[in-house]
């Protein structure tokens, strides 16, 4: 189910479903703005499972979205990767392939790649950019 704010899923599941469910998983979690406060009441008070998947940090290696706030609360965390697109080492990083400064900027490969800290240093040294 899809919804824009995550308050919005018990309503939209009903109250007997969203009881019933033990589970609840989140995908792109970096854009819910009420993400926090959501998994907090999901967890300690409704005693659901919470898995949240999303990117912990921007392109320009800021934190992104509340996934940051949320590390000191799971029970566990797993910082799965991407292989990098121009070496093919782990890529803990996103390099935006095009000219904007736009925190959010919807687009797939043809707008972004993963990247080493090597390789993502090394094109942003290439494209002369000096946000770091």
């Amino acid at each position: 189910m899809e919804v824009e704010r995550l308050a919005d899923l018990e309503a939209q599941l009903g109250a007997s479903t969203y009881a019933a469910v033990d589970v609840i998983g989140i995908d792109e979690a970096q854009f819910m703005p009420d993400l926090l406060d959501f998994c907090k009441r999901a967890a300690d008070i409704d005693g659901k499972r919470v898995v949240v998947a999303g990117l912990d940090g921007d392109f320009l290696r800021r934190p992104f979205g509340q996934l940051a706030e949320l590390l000191p609360l799971a029970d566990s965390v797993d910082k799965i990767m991407a292989q990098c697109a121009l070496c093919g080492e782990p890529a803990p990083f996103t390099s935006r392939t095009v000219a904007s400064k736009e925190t959010y900027l919807v687009g797939g490969s043809e707008s972004y790649r993963p990247c080493c800290r090597r390789c993502y240093l090394e094109d942003l040294a290439g494209r002369g950019r000096a946000e770091h």
